[in-house]
């Protein structure tokens, strides 16, 4: 449903004011104050407790800890429209065995912002609790997010009329992002000159047509979330969150972000999250590589944060990825 509140200090002219605006609670509380009213989410504005979600492309706020409000942005990001629809979409039917993902309460159109209203998941980012969790539930999670990620990527692609769209989508996203790999490459300064030589023969022998799947895309520490048990203290997933990157594609895309961001390179936590997900065989490290090649982001910065030697010393593409993505089964 479409109204016509929303005022003019929210067309933003740059990213820069956007970036400045995105977790201002106090800007943007009128705006949430007019769709909770509007879908009736509370009885009185008076007193809702708003609370801004952490910074990313989408401004998010939770509302009394019972609703998200996600406004997307679709003047400064392409994407913007495609995430809302997606989002849209899938949390209207999609569930987990395990984890929560966002369930919709509402849609609609603030002016010319589309935004979406889910229940509030309880917990705080694997990113901002990292620190405190033991080696034990990391393992865990590796597990959990293994066992879950597994039944994502099993759903029919029939399931729903929109992962064909999605499927399309992905198939032309790959297309793109493959004819610009070097550009892009060259661009971020990341990859040593030599590697990048490499990459258009790297991808012509290792790129392959697979059977896909719905993915996440996008399954970062802060997309995770959880909480402490009373008793134990052991840190335990409670939700995943924010499918407005999904594809359907290649299972191995999947990886990228979790091993940069969940896993931080960590070679043992990728392997009990194989060791639950059982669906990789053969040539996993050529294709996570091809993946980490073509991804949305520039996901070797992760590597040199982490892992900054192997792009020292590694002579070839090949030897990279072998570094990264190589596990010992045990």
């Amino acid at each position: 449903m479409k109204h016509t509140d929303m005022t003019t200090q929210h067309q933003f002219t740059s990213l820069e004011a956007y970036q400045r605006e995105f977790t201002n609670v106090t800007f943007w509380r009128s705006s949430i104050e007019r769709v909770c009213q509007h879908q009736q989410l509370v009885g009185s504005l008076s007193d809702i407790n708003i609370r801004t979600g952490l910074p990313g492309t989408n401004p998010v706020f939770i509302i009394d800890e019972r609703f998200v409000i996600k406004f997307y942005e679709i003047r400064l990001f392409l994407s913007g429209s495609r995430s809302f629809q997606i989002e849209r979409n899938l949390y209207s039917w999609l569930k987990l065995p395990d984890l929560l993902i966002p369930q919709l309460v509402a849609s609609g159109t603030l002016d010319d912002w589309p935004y979406i209203i889910t229940q509030a998941i309880p917990g705080s980012s694997f990113g901002e609790m990292r620190a405190q969790i033991s080696q034990t539930d990391r393992h865990a999670l590796a597990t959990l997010l293994g066992q879950t990620l597994r039944y994502l990527h099993q759903i029919p692609i029939s399931s729903h009329p929109i992962l064909s769209q999605m499927r399309d989508e992905f198939i032309d996203f790959i297309q793109k992002q493959t004819k610009e790999c070097v550009e892009r490459h060259r661009r971020w300064n990341t990859l040593p000159e030599h590697l990048i030589q490499q990459i258009p023969s790297y991808l012509h022998e290792h790129e392959r047509l697979v059977p896909v799947s719905l993915i996440h895309a996008d399954v970062t520490c802060d997309h995770v979330l959880g909480v402490f048990d009373s008793e134990g203290g052991h840190w335990h997933a409670t939700g995943l969150i924010d499918f407005a990157d999904a594809w359907v594609g290649d299972p191995a895309y999947e990886l990228v972000a979790l091993h940069c961001s969940v896993f931080e390179f960590d070679t043992n936590l990728l392997n009990t999250f194989l060791q639950a997900y059982q669906l990789f065989n053969e040539r996993l490290v050529e294709r996570a590589m091809v993946a980490m090649l073509l991804f949305e982001f520039n996901a070797f910065e992760d590597v040199a944060q982490h892992r900054s030697a192997v792009l020292c010393t590694a002579t070839t593409l090949q030897e990279l990825a072998e570094s990264i993505w190589t596990v010992e089964n045990k």
